[in-house]
């Protein structure tokens, strides 16, 4: 995950209700609304997040709702649910899969 990705997680869980599920849209829009990203790059960067299994997007009738789900992750090169931030993960967990590699050689 990268640093824009990371960042706009963090914002997504700072505006996140009393529960820290449903995500108040209004308020992510204000915080984000200062980046310098479309909504293209937007959509990218959700994307990713709910390929790390972090949040689920629901659009309906062109309304998004975002929902944070539990803090476990699918990390892509390991396939284990992970509980620490990506970028705590990411480095040892491609580091692992390297020596694997070379073990199976």
């Amino acid at each position: 995950m990268d640093a824009v990705t990371e960042s706009i997680w963090e914002l997504i869980r700072e505006n996140a209700d009393h529960r820290g599920i449903w995500v108040n849209m209004r308020r992510l829009w204000r915080a984000l609304s200062d980046w310098m990203l479309d909504a293209e790059q937007f959509s990218e960067e959700f994307a990713e997040l709910e390929e790390y299994g972090l949040i689920l997007t629901f659009i309906d009738d062109e309304k998004t709702q975002i929902v944070i789900r539990k803090s476990r992750w699918l990390c892509p090169h390991c396939v284990n649910l992970v509980n620490e931030l990506p970028s705590e993960h990411m480095e040892p967990c491609l580091e692992r899969q390297r020596k694997l590699a070379e073990i199976r050689r």
